[in-house]
């Protein structure tokens, strides 16, 4: 079964925006756009090769105060939301801060790892668009899969 990439983050992240209180009035259905794109946030474009999905993940993640995450890359195409908080994304050769309330598609295939340099947790949503056994993440330390 072939799904369109972009129609499909879009009606996703439609859907997350009402969900995560977008709606001015609470009687009437409304969906703001938070993310269009066809590159990930290091404005490299997103490949076709991935227009065969057969399986969603969706998780919240949550990075410590003062703390980041492992060096690691996406071998698949994932969308992330801040629900709370300021990350910091840096890879070989960019530097990115997104805040509360921003959307961005991760790199694919680029090692990278997120930042939390404030006092407070910050909460992202993260929906994975892979194939069934595709790993989510791998870490540069070890090049296991998670």
């Amino acid at each position: 079964m072939k799904i369109q990439i972009q129609p499909l983050i879009l009606l996703m992240l439609s859907s997350l925006s009402i969900s995560f209180g977008y709606a001015q009035d609470a009687n009437k259905l409304q969906a703001v756009e938070i993310l269009n794109t066809t590159q990930s946030w290091d404005n490299t474009e997103l490949s076709d090769a991935q227009n065969s999905v057969n399986q969603i993940t969706a998780l919240k993640v949550i990075i410590p105060p003062n703390s980041s995450t492992a060096v690691h890359l996406h071998p698949v195409l994932s969308v992330g939301y801040v629900i709370k908080g300021e990350l910091t994304l840096i890879s070989e050769d960019k530097e990115l801060k997104i805040t509360e309330g921003e959307a961005l598609v991760e790199l694919v295939g680029k090692w990278h790892k997120g930042v939390n340099k404030t006092n407070s947790p910050v909460e992202l949503f993260v929906i994975y668009i892979n194939a069934n056994d595709t790993p989510l993440t791998i870490y540069q330390d070890t090049k296991k899969p998670h």
